[in-house]
């Protein structure tokens, strides 16, 4: 059973950033009722999907954790700008589990983060399940398509997941990417908007985590503590 102290600590070592900052932000989101409340030790809640999808969003789209209260709730409920991928062979998406494909069927981005951690914790490898073994091509048009993507960027049978959030714009871009190539590196991306608040400031911020926090929180809300690099 994770309790937020583990997810804390997960958090923060996948990302790389201090635990001390992870739990003020942990603190502010759970009194602002985003992550399960409970008693202590044994009697603490066990963390969720939801928990750990607030978390992120907490950590990583709000500037200070004075602004947790408000930034959760926002970036939770971004609706879907649009999204794009390389090619026809993904307008066929029947025929795969890809997680970014699924991430755009939801309501808002908060479904969408969680979706990808349901994905990541139900052992799904994010890597994989676009382009993985697992995934049967027996169409011939998409085999054709597959082999084109592959001519075109080169070796995409591990593209990277990348979530980045953008604190001034407050939006948030999901990408696989294939960063083996320089030209052209997107395989797939989704963005979700909202209402850009005024600013007359010229610094923007964007924070991007990848597969390996998503996987690693995944990993820990299914029952395994152990982060892998």
């Amino acid at each position: 059973m994770a309790t937020i102290g583990d997810l804390v600590r997960m958090i923060a070592q996948a990302e790389g950033i201090d635990e001390v900052s992870v739990d003020v932000y942990a603190r502010r989101a759970r009194e602002a009722g985003f992550i399960s409340q409970g008693g202590r030790g044994r009697s603490a809640p066990k963390m969720t999907v939801r928990d750990a999808a607030n978390l992120l969003i907490a950590v990583n789209a709000s500037p200070t954790g004075r602004e947790v209260h408000r930034i959760v709730p926002y970036f939770r409920e971004l609706e879907l700008a649009g999204s794009n991928y390389t090619t026809a062979f993904f307008d066929e998406a029947e025929h795969y589990s890809g997680v970014v494909i699924h991430a755009t069927t939801a309501s808002s981005f908060g479904e969408a983060l969680e979706i990808l951690i349901e994905g990541a914790a139900e052992g799904t490898s994010l890597q994989d399940d676009l382009f993985g073994g697992k995934t049967p091509v027996t169409d011939s048009k998409l085999r054709r398509d597959f082999e084109t993507v592959e001519q075109k960027m080169g070796a995409v049978n591990k593209p990277v997941l990348n979530v980045s959030f953008n604190q001034k714009a407050r939006g948030v871009r999901i990408a696989f990417l294939n960063e083996e190539v320089s030209h052209d590196p997107v395989i797939a991306e989704a963005q979700w908007t909202g209402p850009a608040p005024a600013s007359d400031g010229d610094q923007e911020v964007t924070i991007t985590i990848s597969d390996k926090t998503i996987v690693a929180v995944a990993n820990l809300i299914n029952g395994d503590n152990e982060f892998v690099e």
